[in-house]
């Protein structure tokens, strides 16, 4: 593990100076490594590499040259900025469910932006908080166009940014793009995405009228999904397995682009590895729903609202107010049930520590704060 860090530190300074044939092979090196993202310089011509390479996770800097005829497969994320070039001839794949732009070649990194007009949503929670849910429900009424995690790059454009691997300058002009070729129908655009707690100051700023709808879950039903998803886990940061942890159902982009607590100075890279996988999960609870509250508690008090996914059947007419949709009655609605085997609620000693230590004091003021 240490090795490859070392070599990755070492091509990334004298990634300018390689040879082209070396160029060529390290970019095939670092793009079979799970979760890296490796930041291509400025002004780097690799115009004259084989044709035939699938660059993925790659980061392209300014005016960099991509050679023509050469497949770029994205499923994880790839940001052309500043004068990017892609020949026409060249073939681009994309993983975007909703058919946006998911290469965004030839634009400026703006300080600037025209504000978007449109009216959106933006359901917040920590993942494995009811949030498909809601979309499901407010989708009940025609006035509203809601989608579930629509853009599988946002799931690495968080991680990038909060691991410092990508400017607030890169992610806004990203988040500028995706959302301006956003087809809105004239209705009021919801989306969820449990990647979003770190963007909000981004997205407050994109757009004129822009809400945000923030889903608790309790901390122990949380953590009982998560875990049981195996979020979290060892294999996900490539060190040795825990004995006795869950098998990961986490899709692979997630696992690839987890949070890593070392990465955004919460902790030292060796406390982080020595964590226990439970611990991590009541942790990232805590830090999710932290990072939510701080951006969300500057807005002003019509911007947005705070539920329990487990009170909404009586907050309904709340909710029904707060989306634009006065009249309409809707049913809250369920949604990706788990099909694993989740752990049981007989917890060790440990595990009941961890879960006071992160999240059992957090979880009291939120419920009194917001009157959960």
């Amino acid at each position: 593990m240490q090795v490859n860090k070392t070599l990755e530190k070492a091509i990334r300074i004298l990634f300018p100076f390689l040879p082209k044939r070396l160029k060529h092979y390290f970019l095939e090196f670092l793009c079979k490594r799970k979760g890296n993202v490796f930041f291509i310089k400025n002004t780097v011509n690799i115009s004259a590499l084989p044709k035939g390479i699938n660059f993925k996770n790659i980061i392209w800097g300014d005016k960099t040259t991509i050679n023509k005829n050469t497949t770029i497969e994205n499923n994880r994320l790839l940001i052309l900025e500043d004068e990017a070039t892609i020949p026409a001839n060249s073939k681009l794949t994309s993983s975007y469910k909703q058919s946006l732009p998911l290469i965004i070649p030839n634009t400026k990194t703006k300080k600037r932006f025209e504000q978007l007009n449109y009216p959106i949503i933006i359901v917040l929670g920590t993942g494995r908080s009811g949030t498909e849910s809601i979309i499901k429900t407010l989708n009940q009424s025609d006035d509203n166009l809601g989608y579930h995690e629509p853009f599988d790059e946002l799931i690495a454009l968080s991680t990038c940014l909060l691991h410092k691997k990508i400017s607030r300058d890169q992610a806004k002009n990203i988040l500028y793009h995706v959302f301006k070729n956003f087809d809105h129908q004239n209705k009021n655009v919801i989306i969820s995405d449990q990647k979003f707690a770190n963007l909000i100051p981004i997205l407050n700023e994109l757009f004129v009228n822009i809400k945000f709808l923030w889903i608790i879950r309790c901390p122990r039903d949380f953590i009982k999904s998560s875990y049981s998803r195996g979020w979290f886990s060892d294999k996900e940061f490539g060190f040795s397995e825990n004995p006795n942890t869950p098998e990961t159902y986490s899709s692979s982009i997630y696992s690839s682009f987890r949070i890593d607590g070392s990465k955004c100075n919460e902790f030292t890279e060796k406390v982080w590895m020595k964590m226990h996988p439970f611990e991590k999960n009541c942790w990232y609870w805590y830090f999710w729903n932290k990072t939510i509250e701080t951006h969300v508690k500057v807005l002003p008090q019509n911007r947005y609202r705070v539920f329990d996914l487990y009170t909404l059947n009586k907050n309904v007419n709340e909710l029904s107010n707060f989306i634009g949709t006065p009249k309409f009655e809707y049913i809250i609605a369920k949604s990706n049930v788990a099909n694993y085997e989740k752990i049981d609620n007989n917890w060790p000693d440990s595990w009941l520590l961890y879960q006071k230590k992160w999240c059992d004091d957090y979880y009291q003021h939120l419920q009194l704060k917001y009157d959960l």
